[in-house]
């Protein structure tokens, strides 16, 4: 699907910036403060409610979407102080389905932004940080209703029925790293994303319906590539 494919774009874009910026951060440290940054894959889970949504389908005969919320896929990467201001992006999304007899029913969503973020506390052992995803995002809804017999019937009776929206997003966070190795550490985050504006639209026509955002708490687990810098090796080179 689009919002799949645009998803990837933005997960891959903003693991780029975030390593751009993480080595941008690191080269006036060096004369200052210990800096980190680090980068990777990021899967999760969004517990969305999509129960208004559900309603309406199961109306018109389709099934409803599971209740347990969304498994997410993305990426992104990032770099600062230990101790500081941290900078960067991330990019994130999935879809849930649903089907009874010929009828199914698709939700995508997908989103992301620039990440900016301070860090609590850092040592030897994990990393503690709290933060907010600043970005954009969107949704599409693709409906099948029926299966076409022939060439002919897809085109005098076509099946399917797509909506799109668009969507502003912030999403406050915070999350602790734990050291694995001294370049890989696991990051886990907790927290809530929140959806400003945008109806459905079908092909230009704005229709409204629910649901009326997408705001949920969303968990994720980032493998996490990179480390801190070294400060005495830092001095050694100067």
């Amino acid at each position: 699907m689009r919002i799949a494919s645009a998803l990837c774009v933005v997960a891959v874009a903003a693991f780029c910036f975030g390593l751009l910026v993480m080595g941008q951060e690191e080269m006036p440290m060096a004369m200052e403060e210990e800096g980190l940054g680090a980068g990777g894959p990021m899967p999760g889970w969004i517990m969305l409610d999509l129960s208004g949504l559900s309603t309406v389908l199961e109306a018109h005969g389709y099934a409803p979407f599971p209740t347990e919320g969304m498994f997410t896929m993305g990426g992104g990467g990032w770099g600062g102080l230990l101790k500081s201001w941290r900078f960067g992006g991330f990019g994130t999304g999935g879809e849930t389905s649903s089907s009874v007899g010929n009828k199914a029913a698709v939700l995508s969503l997908g989103f992301g932004g620039f990440f900016l973020g301070y860090g609590l506390f850092s040592d030897e052992a994990y990393d503690v940080m709290v933060g907010t995803l600043i970005g954009g995002g969107g949704a599409e809804l693709s409906l099948l209703d029926h299966r076409s017999e022939s060439f002919d019937t897809a085109i005098s009776n076509p099946p399917n029925t797509v909506l799109k929206r668009s969507f502003f997003t912030l999403e406050p966070q915070v999350s602790v790293a734990f050291t694995v190795l001294k370049w890989l550490s696991l990051r886990i985050s907790g927290g809530y994303l929140v959806t400003f504006g945008g109806n459905w639209d079908q092909s230009g026509k704005e229709l409204v319906g629910p649901p009326a955002n997408f705001n949920a708490w969303m968990v994720q687990v980032m493998v996490s590539f990179g480390g801190k810098g070294d400060e005495e090796e830092q001095k050694e080179t100067e």
